[in-house]
């Protein structure tokens, strides 16, 4: 359990007795007027004569627009720091060419 002091003197306990952690490969979003929905799944690929895409799926995780608006910047932030500190993260242009497959 740890306990830190906002700035407001108010006391934060986080509790992680409950929690799970869990590497994921793959992550989709499905947004709608209400909330945001993301999937985060392990996608692998299946030899066979018909080679297939596996993707098992770990957990969903639904938030607020307002909620996920603040996680888009958080995570941006986070990005940054961390090009700053370790070099930019290169991701192949087919990652985003199949992104906009997608849309």
């Amino acid at each position: 359990m740890n306990k830190m002091i906002d700035n407001q003197n108010l006391v934060v306990e986080n509790q992680k007795e409950n929690s799970i952690t869990f590497y994921t490969n793959a992550a989709s979003i499905i947004p709608n007027y209400y909330d945001f929905q993301f999937v985060f799944t392990n996608q692998s690929l299946e030899e066979a004569k018909i080679p297939k895409v596996i993707r098992k799926e770990l957990c969903r995780v639904f938030m607020s627009p307002q909620h996920a608006k603040v996680l888009s910047t958080l995570l941006t932030e986070n990005v940054k720091k961390y090009e700053q500190r370790f070099g930019e993260i290169i991701v192949p242009k087919e990652i985003f060419a199949s992104i906009e497959e997608v849309k």
